[in-house]
């Protein structure tokens, strides 16, 4: 117990010692004449759990000898007891991880001589104990197989047995629900040489059948056809997916949207006022925010059609300002350090500019925050342009 605990802090070499420790000690119960086959049946297991930190601490050859040891310990119990379900369920999940460690090295005929070994194991526990707790030795047997067949190149028997070990994974049954949710992830995995995850407002989607994880955004039909809320969930998903944002960093964006709706109204038609009927819009924003940016300029695009790109204000001063002149608006978000030598460039060839108005507030100064939040108004002063050139041009808008 105290070496998983280390382990699961991240502290390998602490739970590498535990796992030593406890392997001498039933080393020297065994040695001592002890003939008790329970110090046997724990050794399996610690010698699979020292070989996977070992493997994992980059120590290949050592981890592989500790699994090998374990394999051995398991043989050597079997034949004393050859219907016992326990030590055949562990010689079992002890050839898979061998299997496994030896295919991550390139070793493949040795890890298919160990899966097949393993296979047979686990064939022999089902049919012993058919709803016991060991249904996850054939996962276990299934997923290995795909990865096997993937690394032969038959990647249709190799998508044939992942989807067998999805199914296997979902069926099965403990008292840990965490743990399954894990191995439904691990089996899914297999479904092609690499996970795949769908970030996706349709987990009924085409993306979401063909992914390793679906994650739905929950975002509601988008009834303009166009990404809006989808957009504002995406960037919340991939925040708590990668660790960038906590949801209660997250909670106070919903009020501020709120708020944003409520008192917008007056800057949209003094901006729709500046971008009605103009001949080139630049949606710039600081680098950190090229994809508000980016969203702003495809909001202005879809909806009413209007010539917008996107760009960082740095280097637009760089690209951008040959084209700046006379009839350009410039849809900026503040916050870049080059924002003053922006509005001396504008005012010099006869520019517009427009600025969105500033996020602010507690939480809300961060480039995601602002990305959220701001992404309100390029749809607001897009809806509120669409609606002033509809009635012209009704087959080329958006619904």
């Amino acid at each position: 117990w105290s070496a998983d605990a280390e382990s699961d802090l991240g502290r390998l070499d602490a739970a590498i010692q535990l796992r030593e420790r406890q392997i001498s000690l039933l080393r020297k119960q065994l040695a001592g004449g002890d003939t008790n086959v329970a110090f046997r049946q724990q050794l399996i297991p610690a010698h699979q759990a020292l070989g996977i930190l070992l493997a994992s601490k980059g120590q290949s050859e050592r981890g592989i000898e500790q699994l090998q040891l374990g394999v051995a310990e398991a043989d050597r119990l079997i034949p004393i007891e050859p219907d016992n379900v326990l030590w055949k369920g562990f010689a079992g999940q002890a050839r898979f991880e061998l299997a496994n460690t030896l295919l991550s090295l390139g070793r493949g005929a040795e890890a298919a001589t160990e899966a097949q070994a393993g296979c047979r194991l686990a064939a022999q526990v089902r049919a012993r104990d058919p709803g016991g707790s060991w249904r996850h030795l054939q996962t276990d047997c299934v997923a290995l197989r795909s990865r096997l067949e993937l690394r032969s190149a038959n990647d249709a028997e190799a998508l044939r047995l992942a989807e067998l070990a999805l199914a296997s994974a979902r069926s099965e049954r403990n008292e840990d629900p965490t743990r399954i949710r894990y191995r439904i992830a691990a089996a899914q995995r297999h479904r092609g040489t690499s996970r795949v995850v769908a970030i996706t407002n349709d987990p009924a989607s085409p993306l979401a059948a063909v992914a390793d994880t679906v994650v739905p955004l929950h975002a509601g039909p988008e009834a303009s056809g166009i990404a809006c809320r989808t957009f504002r969930a995406t960037l919340a998903a991939l925040a708590l997916l990668t660790g960038t944002a906590e949801v209660a960093e997250l909670r106070p964006l919903v009020s501020a949207l709120r708020a944003r709706l409520a008192t917008s109204r007056a800057w949209v038609r003094s901006a729709a006022d500046a971008l009605d009927g103009a001949p080139a819009i630049d949606v710039l924003a600081d680098a950190a925010l090229a994809g508000l940016a980016g969203q702003a300029a495809l909001m202005l695009r879809e909806a009413p059609r209007l010539p917008a790109h996107a760009g960082a204000t740095g280097e637009w001063l760089h690209v951008g300002v040959y084209l700046a002149w006379p009839g350009l608006v410039v849809l900026r978000s503040p916050g870049d350090a080059a924002d003053g030598e922006l509005v001396r460039v504008l005012r010099a060839r006869g520019a517009t500019l427009v600025d969105v108005p500033p996020t602010g507030g507690p939480g809300l100064a961060t480039p995601l925050a602002s990305a959220i939040v701001s992404s309100l108004d390029a749809e607001l002063l897009a809806a509120e342009l669409w609606s002033r050139s509809s009635a012209s041009a009704p087959n080329d808008k958006a619904p």
